[in-house]
């Protein structure tokens, strides 16, 4: 992560985005996560960190990284395991297991009228192709 201006940039950079990173790349062109990373690492802030915010998703995707890193574990167990399991929260989950499905509520009605195409319910599908 250090060189080309990143080595400046902090956590509280990343939580508050003020890294200068773009909003986003196309992390998604890439096929392997070797690449994707890749993509990362070649990325330069646009601004000085700490002098602008902006939200970008690479901001959340470094923290990711970061924080697998440094436990060890995936986020979605990160996440159960440090948060939503001691809330008591038992049927919260990032990456619910399939079994779970039928009983998450769909998070869009993509059947016609409503949608132009007949995508039926759509269960936890998000807007933003490097999620």
């Amino acid at each position: 992560f250090a060189g080309g201006g990143k080595q400046d940039v902090t956590v509280r950079h990343l939580l508050t985005h003020t890294s200068g990173f773009r909003s986003w790349i196309p992390l998604y062109e890439e096929p392997t996560r070797e690449g994707k990373l890749q993509r990362l690492w070649e990325e330069v802030p646009a601004t000085t960190p700490g002098s602008a915010y902006l939200y970008s998703d690479l901001n959340l995707i470094s923290l990711q990284l970061i924080l697998e890193k440094i436990t060890g574990r995936p986020l979605d167990a990160l996440l159960h395991d440090e948060i939503t399991a001691p809330l008591g929260m038992h049927r919260t989950r990032y990456n619910p297991p399939a079994s779970w499905k039928p009983k998450i509520a769909a998070t869009e009605d993509a059947r016609p009228p409503w949608s132009g195409l007949d995508r039926g319910l759509v269960w936890g599908e998000v807007h933003d192709e490097n999620a």
